[in-house]
């Protein structure tokens, strides 16, 4: 694991954040998606404490990333792809117990938001769901 990896910053993000010397703010969409993928509930958690601008623009980072996604996938399943599938399964499954009522309001912006940087709203993956309510 080299400093150029996208390894090495995943695993080194918290600590450079905790240092403030690196913010989720600052992450590109791929960047975010790596650290949604790796702990869907602890990223929506953790995000819902950060400050609102600083939430909104990762949100909509995230989401315009999630809509490249669905533009571009003609077919071909990329890694990116898998995440994302990966992350709805997990909060659909997994959510209710696990994610705060905050995180469960910015799952629910963020699924807002990339149904708003669609080119067609009709053509809204089938991946933006909310996680269950608790029955």
């Amino acid at each position: 694991c080299t400093p150029d990896s996208e390894t090495f910053w995943m695993d080194e993000f918290p600590t450079l954040e905790g240092l403030g010397l690196l913010s989720m703010d600052q992450l590109d969409g791929p960047m975010l998606l790596n650290l949604l993928a790796r702990d869907p509930a602890g990223f929506l958690n953790d995000l819902a404490e950060h400050p609102e601008a600083q939430r909104e623009t990762v949100l909509q980072s995230l989401a315009e990333f999630a809509a490249i996604l669905n533009d571009d996938n003609d077919g071909w399943e990329t890694a990116a792809h898998l995440q994302w599938e990966n992350v709805i399964n997990y909060l659909r499954d997994h959510g209710q117990s696990q994610v705060t009522e905050e995180g469960k309001a910015l799952w629910d912006q963020l699924n807002r938001l990339v149904l708003q940087n669609l080119a067609e709203p009709s053509d809204a993956p089938a991946s933006t769901r909310e996680i269950p309510a608790n029955t």
